[in-house]
Parts: C-alpha cells; sequence; structure tokens
C-alpha cells in the first residue's frame, strides 16, 4: 500500500513547518516515515516550494529574534553565535592549519620537529590532539 499525501495532510505538514518542525516532526504528524514524507514532497514540485517557504518563514523568525537579542538585548551568546555564523574566519573555534611540507617530509620529521614548527605558527600543538 502507498502513502498519499492528501491535500489536508499536506496543509498540516505546511503549518508544522511554518511552526518550526523538522522533517521527523512533521512525519510524526501525519503517521508516516520522514523519508516517506520527503519522497511525497519531492515527487510534488508546487508542494515543495511551499515546505520550502513554510521552513524559510520559520527560519525568518529565529533569525529575527536573534538579531534582536544580540543587538538590543545585548545577548553575549547571541552575539557570539552571530559573528561564528556570519564571520567564521575570524570568530570560529576550530581553526585549519596548513603546513608547508609535503607528506615525504613530513614522514622523515620527528613529533618535536612537528611541533615546532606548530608553535611558530602560533598553533598549540596539544590543541590539535
Amino acid at each position: 500500500m502507498s502513502f498519499v499525501l492528501t491535500p489536508e495532510l499536506a496543509e498540516r505538514v505546511i503549518g508544522a513547518f511554518a511552526m518550526g518542525a523538522d522533517w521527523q516532526e512533521a512525519a510524526r504528524l501525519i503517521s508516516t516515515s520522514r523519508m516517506t514524507l520527503r519522497r511525497a514532497v519531492e515527487a510534488d514540485a508546487p508542494l515543495s516550494e511551499r515546505v520550502e517557504d513554510a521552513r524559510a518563514q520559520a527560519d525568518e523568525v529565529v533569525i529575527h529574534s536573534l538579531y534582536t537579542k544580540a543587538t538590543v538585548g545585548k545577548d553575549t551568546t547571541a552575539m557570539i553565535f552571530w559573528l561564528k555564523n556570519r564571520r567564521p574566519a575570524e570568530w570560529r573555534d576550530r581553526r585549519e592549519v596548513a603546513l608547508s611540507v609535503t607528506p615525504e617530509q613530513a614522514a622523515q620529521m620527528s613529533p618535536e620537529e612537528i611541533d615546532d614548527r606548530l608553535r611558530r605558527m602560533g598553533v598549540r600543538p596539544e590543541s590539535l590532539h
């Protein structure tokens, strides 16, 4: 027996997405699996567009709230979150380091030599382990 996404079920799904539901929650709302719901939505281009619009609508509410908390509410956590996402090169927790050695050169270096080179680059080797 195949799943049929009736217009009534589609409206429930769209409403759930507009309220911030994820695929799993929307599927549970209409008693089907996440994968079955995704397939049904993807098979119907107009519905797929409406679902994306509903999801974007929910995202806009969160974006506005985060912006308000960061700027008006002076919420430090919101500020950090904003900066990590808007300016990841300067604010991300994870650093990417490129060593200017070939794999062959690195294979011939001792761990101490590698650590020394990292320290000269301003990287604490212990933070990489």
